[in-house]
């Protein structure tokens, strides 16, 4: 890969997903039939850390998992994807020739039932239905345990989304901030009320990079001025980035499927006399043929993650990301669709994701 493995921390959901490939959503007191369908792992936490690694970082998950029928499933599912996409999940190894690592060391098994989610996917549709529980309440009462700390300190980016209580969240992205880590925050599921959305608001101000796709931005600015709102993407962004950290990066993406996204970030410029920072907006497009748009979000953050850790520029690394996404596109499943740099560098190569400047309201 000719660069280091960065080591990144991931914080979210491990869960078996029930896929299904349909022509339509089900409708009340009807039957319809399924084109395809599997049973396979999935999870944001689990599908962004074998994103990680299938770029080439080495990626700790933070998790949890039952300890029923379910759970032996999902520990084959997982031991079966780790060999099919070449990815280590041993720390102990020395083999060098796969692509990464994802350590599952510190996937927590708790009395309980392991969470089963519904996916509903249909090619011609930018979005899938899910069907699962908002919040998994084997998730209740758990502090930040001491071993996560510990990983999270060696870390060099923490990537956590809103599955665990928000809490939890917040302690993760404070030990993060701690060690100096950069904390990257996918926003889903979003808040269910104004509480959990006042608590999200005080988290907001220690991330520096913020992923959410177009609904959950949307959703977020709705609870902050509490009413709808109907405003751009790129509004969206701007309106989201004055509530995260600006220091390093402020980096808002509002994702849009196959649109593409929409960022803000601030850009640094040094001279003699002070630094200055500058609000860019770029605006991406991706070129895919869709299959099953489940995971490319997922996709998304993994490649967004490792390319800031090997400090490329927040242009290249959107535009990495954006064809992660791409690639993500084409295959069935969440997790089983995380791409390899090398399909990645290749969509790059045939210019399949673009990212271009606006200014002014013109790119």
């Amino acid at each position: 890969m000719g660069l280091h493995s960065p080591s990144i921390a991931v914080l979210g959901d491990t869960n078996i997903d029930v896929w299904f490939l349909l022509d339509e959503r089900p409708r009340w007191n009807d039957v319809i039939h399924s084109y395809r369908t599997m049973l396979v792992a999935g999870g944001k936490g689990l599908n962004m850390a074998l994103g990680v690694a299938r770029l080439g970082g080495k990626a700790s998950l933070l998790s949890l998992m039952g300890d029923d029928i379910w759970a032996e499933t999902l520990l084959q599912q997982i031991k079966e994807l780790t060999v099919r996409l070449g990815v280590s999940s041993d720390s102990s190894a020395s083999d060098t020739s796969r692509a990464g690592e994802v350590i599952l060391d510190d996937v927590l098994t708790i009395p309980g039932s392991t969470p089963i989610c519904g996916v509903l996917t249909n090619h011609a549709v930018d979005d899938p239905a899910f069907i699962g529980t908002k919040r998994l309440t084997h998730w209740d009462g758990l502090a930040l345990p001491s071993e996560w700390r510990s990983t999270i300190a060696r870390a060099e980016v923490l990537v956590a989304c809103l599955a665990p209580p928000i809490e939890l969240v917040y302690d993760a992205i404070c030990a993060a901030r701690e060690s100096g880590a950069l904390v990257i925050l996918n926003p889903g599921p979003p808040p269910r009320d104004v509480i959990e959305y006042q608590r999200l608001a005080d988290i907001l101000e220690y991330v520096d990079v913020l992923v959410p796709n177009s609904y959950e931005a949307r959703r977020l600015i709705s609870m902050k001025e509490g009413k709808s709102v109907d405003v751009s993407p790129a509004q969206l962004a701007e309106q989201l980035q004055e509530a995260i950290d600006i220091e390093r990066i402020g980096l808002v993406c509002v994702t849009q499927g196959r649109a593409g996204f929409d960022a803000i970030y601030c850009s640094t410029e040094e001279s003699a006399a002070e630094v200055n920072r500058r609000k860019r907006h770029l605006k991406g497009k991706v070129h895919a043929i869709t299959t099953d748009p489940v995971g490319r979000g997922d996709a998304f953050c993994s490649a967004l993650a490792v390319e800031l850790a090997q400090g490329k520029t927040v242009e290249y690394a959107l535009r990495f990301a954006a064809a992660a996404a791409s690639v993500a596109m084409r295959t069935p499943g969440g997790a089983a669709a995380m791409p390899s740099r090398q399909n990645v560098e290749t969509r790059l190569r045939r210019q399949e994701s673009t990212v271009v400047e606006v200014v002014g309201g013109k790119e």
